[in-house]
């Protein structure tokens, strides 16, 4: 090893010292550095808690001390971290996060779904925890090329040297690394026992010996040069240990140490050091690499107390009640209707899961929206529910299950919950419809998308495709078009359904590719996604370096045959949801579900009940837009209730009656 791998390790670790002494839980604030925690954990045979919170919730403040204090417990053998489901609402929605908190356990990459829970149970919480370090343990075991010979050589002696191979790189594959390792390894040495009466016994993992790999990359002389520094090191340590030497004032300096010796002391103070392979993972991880997030924060309790609070709805006392506005949905319109409907007096109540939407499970930064430069889809959505609050807009984080419009105040109900409201507005949205595909969840957000619009820029001067055959798919061709090298088409008829004009303007585009008859079988690339290196960031746009980690989409033509095409994005524009299930039967919808509102309006087929965003918005489909809807949505509810003389408190008309009389 050179001068600049010892410094290397010296680095690491002496970083990794600092870095231990105070941390104990972890905040993960994107999807990108989720999947990193991941792969991490499993490369250290570590189990990962991850904590989903909102800084709104009380359960989650009441269990968050033990959930750092059980951190401290093992911080050995795992690593403890919280999601905010407002700020990253991707890794929320990936693994169906419903209400908060919600602990997952996660072992050898993959979580653990018997252990998931949710509310602020201390004992599940340790005891999970103490099933998870049992699961990590078992697993974190491997089965070596020489083990899986030497198995075969007894048990079926006629399978050749290159079965053995193929069965151990398969191994190796499924184990995403150079070994079969894992719960792959468990996996295989299982079923070998079912076919052959015994399978071989995984080994416990180890790091690659530190000596041998050292001596094995050293040349002749640095061999030599080493050996005379351990000799002169040992002596030294010798002589000090015979002094009565060792305590801090009589330790090792840093000055002229030998790295061996600096390793002794750092191991002899009780601190663990680095092998060559952590250092290098360690070192990945610092400058960006794929090991360790770049943006997995140490939490502690000073970034606790500088949360803002969101006030929560609680049912009044007063059965009798009525809200002024009720807002369904926690999106750009739904918030906009909220900072509007607040600003006006209106006191209005956002009714949303934790999670959800569009913009939430944007992983990318959005660039389209005025005003914001460098936030992503998550950040921008926890801004906007900030804003709305600081105006004195409660919340009520729950899913809508029932409506009763037939009778006024309206009624909603929402899991336990019942509120009554003078007027709804209703933010619910449309979900993109996917292919349900290999690799489709794993990439979106880092290359796979439902908006060209939103996120094509991202892309520009890069290979991008396109899957549909409607208006939509032809629309995001041609924007696509405008900034990327080539576009390719995918559909899987011979024809296309959009409007001709469009389909001809297609056609006739030299940058765009069209593959008929073509399905999509999976999307493939890096993951994680691995960040640039700092030498490769170029001045551009904030996230066009690191937006994607897609790099091949993988086809077939209706008569099987298979392809593989190089893309840096895929766009897949088969058409949306309206989430209106809710309303059906209730308001008017049109063909294809989306809320009929009436021209010029957002009102809906029923007085007092307001529709804005994607739910009644089949064109633009945009966060802008939506937000401008939002705040159409609650001056036409002000407007509606004032008109109606409904949602004015008795209080407030006597004062400015009295106020009134005083002029």
């Amino acid at each position: 090893m050179g001068a600049p791998g010892r410094l290397l390790r010296v680095a690491a670790a002496l970083a990794l010292v600092v870095a231990t002494a105070g941390q104990t839980v972890r905040k993960i604030n994107k999807h990108s550095d989720f999947r990193k925690a991941l792969e991490l954990t499993k490369k250290q045979g570590k189990f990962l808690v991850v904590d989903f919170y909102t800084d709104a919730c009380g359960p989650c403040r009441m269990i968050a001390p033990a959930f750092k204090e059980l951190a401290k417990q093992h911080a050995d053998t795992a690593v403890f971290a919280k999601v905010d489901t407002r700020v990253n609402g991707e890794s929320a929605q990936k693994y169906q996060v419903r209400s908060t908190p919600t602990f997952m356990y996660f072992v050898d990459g993959k979580s653990k779904p018997a252990y998931q829970f949710s509310g602020a149970g201390e004992q599940q919480l340790r005891h999970y925890a103490d099933l998870a370090k049992r699961d990590a343990a078992k697993v974190y075991v491997e089965i070596s090329r020489d083990l899986l010979g030497r198995y075969y050589a007894k048990y079926d002696a006629e399978k050749s040297e290159e079965a053995v191979d193929k069965i151990y790189e398969k191994c190796c594959s499924m184990s995403k690394s150079d070994r079969c390792e894992g719960s792959t390894a468990v996996d295989l040495a299982k079923k070998l026992g079912e076919k052959y009466g015994k399978g071989p016994r995984p080994e416990k993992k180890q790091p690659p010996a530190k000596g041998e790999k050292k001596e094995k990359e050293r040349p002749a002389r640095s061999r030599a040069s080493s050996s005379s520094s351990s000799s002169t090191s040992s002596s030294s340590r010798s002589k000090k240990k015979q002094s009565g030497g060792g305590g801090a004032a009589a330790g090792v300096g840093l000055h002229g140490v030998g790295l061996e010796e600096l390793m002794m002391e750092l191991e002899r103070r009780g601190h663990r050091v680095l092998s060559e392979e952590e250092a290098s993972a360690y070192d990945a991880a610092m400058t960006g690499g794929a090991d360790v997030a770049d943006d997995i924060e140490d939490l502690d309790e000073d970034d606790e107390e500088e949360m803002d609070d969101l006030t929560l709805w609680t049912p009044r006392a007063d059965a009798a009640h009525v809200e002024k506005v009720a807002i369904i949905g926690a999106g750009p319109a739904g918030l906009s209707a909220a900072v509007y409907s607040a600003r006006a007096g209106l006191e209005p109540v956002v009714i949303a899961p934790p999670v959800g939407g569009q913009l939430q499970g944007k992983g990318v930064q959005v660039e389209n929206y005025p005003g914001v430069f460098a936030q992503t889809g998550p950040q921008l959505v926890a801004d906007m529910q900030r804003h709305a609050g600081h105006f004195g807009a409660k919340f009520l984080y729950e899913f809508v299950d029932d409506v009763d419009f037939t009778q006024r105040p309206f009624t909603l109900t929402a899991g336990n919950a019942t509120l009554r409201a003078h007027a709804v507005i209703l933010s619910t949205g449309a979900d993109a419809k996917w292919l349900n595909v290999a690799g489709e969840e794993e990439f979106r957000g880092g290359g796979v998308s439902s908006c060209a619009t939103c996120d094509g820029y991202l892309f520009r001067d890069q290979p991008t495709v396109v899957i549909g055959g409607g208006d939509a798919a032809m629309e995001d061709a041609l924007v696509l078009a405008r900034t990327s090298s080539s576009v390719t088409i995918l559909h899987r008829r011979d024809a296309f359904r959009a409007s001709k004009i469009l389909a001809d303007r297609v056609k006739e585009n030299a940058k765009i590719d069209i593959r008929w008859n073509t399905t999509v079988s999976a999307f493939d690339g890096e993951a994680p996604c691995l960040s640039p290196s700092p030498s490769e960031v170029v001045v551009e746009a904030p996230g066009a370096a690191e937006a994607s980690c897609l790099k091949q989409v993988h086809v077939k033509n209706k008569d099987g045959e298979e392809d593989t095409l190089a893309a840096a994005a895929a766009f897949v524009a088969i058409g949306h949801n309206p989430n209106t299930g809710i309303f059906q039967g209730a308001l008017e919808v049109d063909a294809t579900g989306y809320l009929v509102t009436q021209q010029g309006s957002t009102m809906t087929s029923v007085p007092g009940v307001f529709a804005a965003g994607d739910v009644a918005d089949k064109i633009y489909r945009q966060a802008i837009t939506s937000a401008g809807s939002g705040a159409m949505a609650a001056l036409d509810a002000e407007r509606w209730l004032s008109e109606n003389g409904l949602g004015i408190d008795a209080v407030a008309t006597a004062a400015a009656a009295a106020a009134k009389d005083e002029l």
